[in-house]
């Protein structure tokens, strides 16, 4: 799933559904539709409020995370190392969620 999938598109996926239950039913309790429809998987992620959704999720299921700085692109395995490596927070102020 890209950085800029709306949470109400990665919903609507028929390969989320099938690939992903958890996260389709994690983003029905986000906000409101008008949240849904405006939110960015990789912004929640990128956000990385412990109290929030798709934060758990990615924990929960150890997820990948590709990040992109001037120095190049690093897949982080498992997305508990990455909000590790900047005390809590997704990414580094020098890096954005791919």
């Amino acid at each position: 799933i890209g950085a800029l999938t709306r949470q109400r598109d990665a919903a609507d996926s028929s390969i989320v559904k099938e690939q992903c239950p958890l996260l389709l039913e994690a983003i029905g309790f986000i906000g409101h539709t008008a949240i849904q429809n405006r939110g960015t998987v990789g912004g929640s992620l990128a956000h990385a409020d412990p109290a929030a959704e798709l934060p758990v999720v990615a924990l929960a299921l150890d997820a990948q995370m590709r990040l992109q700085s001037l120095r190049g692109e690093r897949t982080v395995c498992g997305c508990h190392k990455a909000y590790a490596e900047s005390g809590n927070k997704k990414t580094a102020e020098n890096q954005s969620l791919r």
